[in-house]
């Protein structure tokens, strides 16, 4: 198994590291100090279109987005981006280094954690897809353990039951990992890879931003995986009632329905 190493996208996540610690905890002792509302740190890790992180570490995509609606359309709770690894996220979250997550499913790796899960809130699912070639069409997935995969380092697949194990996914698969999903299209396009696993969400916005890119690839009818996403919150900071009054709030925001209208996702309300 190969770990593709992109230097701009480890660049741009320590880049983001360095804002965080030079404006995250200001903020939150900040706010412990004082009657202010209750500091939250939200983790973000590069998850396209969800988080993505500029070459100044700065974070974009629909979890900023949230962030930024909840903070404006109430008071009881600030809510901070904070960057951390895909892999890594759980150890942050234990480590009490981060508090929440953002458009997150229990089914990753979360199910034995002490932590709180929203009503969902939107549906997506995982895809295969592969370079369109004129010998290729549907066939071409039906049996994974004839190619050379290309997944995310720290990503859980339903091909391999949700185990996001390297060691795991080294005895199991002929398997790439990356840094993130733009990454693996481009080892696809370079044929380093045969089959990558890109979520719903991320296809969409391409099929749109870059029409001649996206039709240089073949994308399967059949999933991955489907799921529903939440947000995950340490259950000291608030109860379930508070959580999933603060998703009902939010839902009926003008502000996040343009935000789901934008990226072109579907709710589950």
């Amino acid at each position: 198994m190969t770990t593709f190493n992109r230097s701009s996208t480890v660049k741009q996540y320590i880049a983001a590291l360095i804002l965080f610690i030079f404006t995250g905890f200001i903020e939150i002792s900040a706010q412990q100090n004082t009657t202010s509302p209750i500091a939250i740190r939200v983790g973000l890790y590069p998850y396209t279109p969800f988080t993505e992180f500029d070459d100044q570490g700065n974070a974009q995509g629909m979890v900023s987005e949230l962030i930024s609606i909840l903070n404006d359309t109430q008071t009881e709770f600030v809510f901070i981006p904070t960057p951390v690894s895909p892999k890594r996220r759980y150890e942050f979250y234990k480590m009490h280094q981060v508090d929440a997550f953002f458009y997150e499913s229990l089914l990753w790796g979360w199910s034995d954690i002490d932590i709180l899960s929203s009503i969902p809130y939107q549906q997506s699912g995982e895809r295969y897809i592969a370079l369109a070639q004129a010998d290729r069409d549907q066939r071409f997935f039906n049996d994974l353990s004839q190619h050379h995969i290309v997944g995310v380092l720290g990503y859980h697949y339903g091909f391999a039951g949700f185990n996001s194990d390297e060691a795991f996914l080294r005895r199991n698969f002929q398997i790439t990992l990356t840094w993130d999903e733009s990454n693996m299209l481009e080892l696809l396009e370079q044929e380093n890879g045969d089959i990558a696993i890109i979520n719903e969400t991320h296809w969409v916005q391409l099929q749109k931003q870059q029409p001649k890119f996206t039709a240089k690839f073949l994308i399967s009818d059949q999933y991955d995986q489907q799921y529903t996403q939440s947000i995950l919150m340490r259950p000291s900071l608030m109860s379930q009632q508070q959580l999933d009054s603060l998703i009902k709030n939010v839902q009926a925001q003008p502000a996040y329905q343009q935000l789901q209208q934008r990226y072109g996702v579907s709710s589950d309300q």
